[in-house]
C-alpha cells in the first residue's frame, strides 16, 4: 500500500492505493499535477496534465556539474537551461503565476528543447539530460499555460511530512482501515493549516464541509472553485480519497 498526496492551495487530500508501490507527491490545480519523480509509471498513470518539479532537476544538474566541472557539453546545457529558468522566475517574481505573462516564454522553451534534442553529445551526462528533456521537457513547463500552478512541489512535500512522521512511529502497527482513518484526520489537519485556521476551533464547530471550513477561514467561494481541477484529477486517477 502506498500514500498519494494531492496538495492544493485550498486543501490537502492524502489517499491510499493498494495497487501502487510508490509514494507520489503531487501539487494539483486546474487539472494539473506537479509530481516528484519517484517512478514514472506511477504518476504517469494520472489522467491529467503534469508539471514536473524543476527544483529536483536543478538539484540533479548542479550535483552532476559539481562532480564533473570539466564536462563542457553538460556545462552548455546547464547554462542554456539556467538562462531560460532565470527569465521565467523573474516573470513569476514580478507578476506571480499568471499564464498571460508566462506564456511569452513558451517560444524560448521550445527553442531550448529543440536545440538540446538536435545536439549530438559525446558526454554520457549530457546525453542523460538530453533524454530527460526529450521525455519530459514539455511537462517541465506546463505551468506556463495555467494560472496558479507552481514550478515546484513544496506544498506536497510539506503535506507528506505528517504522514512520514506517522509512518516512522507506527510502521507495522496499522491496518488499511486504521490508515484510512488516520488519513481522514490528516486531511483535516493539513487543510486547516493550509488555510491558517485553528484545528480545535474547526473541530468544535462541528462543521463537516469544505465550504464551511473556507468560510471560517475567511476564504471566498472562488477559492473553492479554483480547486475543481484537483477534484477532477483525483477522480480521473481512480484513487479513492
Amino acid at each position: 500500500m502506498s500514500v498519494i498526496t494531492f496538495a492544493a492551495p485550498v486543501y490537502s487530500t492524502p489517499s491510499t492505493d493498494a495497487n501502487r508501490s510508490n509514494i507520489i507527491l503531487i501539487m494539483t490545480r486546474s487539472e494539473t499535477a506537479c509530481c516528484k519523480p519517484f517512478a514514472d509509471t506511477a504518476y504517469d498513470s494520472l489522467k491529467c496534465e503534469q508539471q514536473k518539479c524543476l527544483v529536483h532537476l536543478v538539484r540533479d544538474i548542479d550535483d552532476d556539474l559539481l562532480k564533473n566541472p570539466l564536462d563542457i557539453e553538460l556545462k552548455g546545457i546547464t547554462q542554456g537551461f539556467g538562462t531560460l529558468l532565470r527569465e521565467v522566475i523573474e516573470t513569476v517574481d514580478r507578476y506571480g503565476l499568471k499564464s498571460r505573462h508566462l506564456r511569452k516564454h513558451k517560444r524560448s522553451v521550445l527553442r531550448f528543447l529543440k536545440a538540446v534534442a538536435s545536439a549530438n553529445f559525446l558526454s554520457p551526462l549530457a546525453n542523460k539530460y538530453k533524454k530527460r528533456f526529450q521525455k519530459s521537457g514539455e511537462k517541465m513547463f506546463t505551468f506556463l499555460d495555467h494560472d496558479g500552478v507552481p514550478w515546484n512541489n513544496n506544498n506536497a512535500e510539506h503535506a507528506i511530512k505528517r504522514f512520514a512522521k506517522y509512518r516512522r512511529y507506527a510502521d507495522g502497527c496499522f491496518t488499511e482501515r486504521s490508515l484510512q482513518e488516520y488519513l481522514v484526520l490528516a486531511t483535516v489537519l493539513e487543510t486547516c493549516e493550509f488555510n491558517n485556521l485553528n484545528v480545535l476551533k474547526f473541530l468544535l464547530s462541528k462543521e463537516t464541509t469544505l465550504e464551511g471550513l473556507l468560510s471560517m477561514a475567511g476564504r471566498k467561494a472562488r477559492d473553492l472553485n479554483s480547486s475543481v481541477g484537483h477534484q477532477e484529477c483525483v477522480k480521473k486517477s481512480g484513487v479513492s480519497s
